[in-house]
């Protein structure tokens, strides 16, 4: 049984998860996992999906629009979008990141020639209120 305790002159409260806290981390981790699967899959819709408003130019005969600063980037070959990612390390650690070299430019942008086009860091504060309601619902299962 759990036990939650209000110590009112400490104005501390004190909860006691008895055997129930060998659970805990797994919970921790699926919820990970599952928060880290949101964000990647927003991060690879929002640089899919969206008008982009950016220069307009051919690639191969093919009519394409880059983004503009701010956008996420316009997807081309589907690399970047592809090599989104995660890892679950324990229930107190994850990354979230993308493995294409070129990424962390288009997300921060360069001193001289190209403007942040933000997608990873759009999606993960997109995804905030969703991380929360996640980690809630995995704990409401002890």
């Amino acid at each position: 049984m759990i036990e939650i305790k209000v110590d009112k002159k400490n104005k501390e409260i004190q909860i006691d998860l008895g055997k129930h806290i060998k659970y805990v981390p797994k919970l921790i981790e699926q919820a990970l996992k599952d928060i880290g699967n949101d964000v990647v899959e927003e991060t690879r819709s929002l640089i899919k999906s969206g008008d982009k408003t950016g220069r307009k130019y051919s690639i191969k005969g093919k009519k394409h629009t880059a983004s503009a600063p701010g956008e996420a980037p316009a997807n081309i070959t589907g690399k970047l979008a592809k090599s989104a990612n995660y890892a679950v390390r324990n229930a107190q650690e994850m990354s979230i990141g993308e493995s294409e070299s070129y990424a962390v430019y288009l997300e921060t942008g360069t001193k001289k020639k190209i403007a942040p086009r933000p997608h990873l860091i759009a999606a993960i504060n997109k995804k905030a209120g969703d991380t929360y309601n996640t980690l809630e619902k995995a704990l409401e299962k002890l």
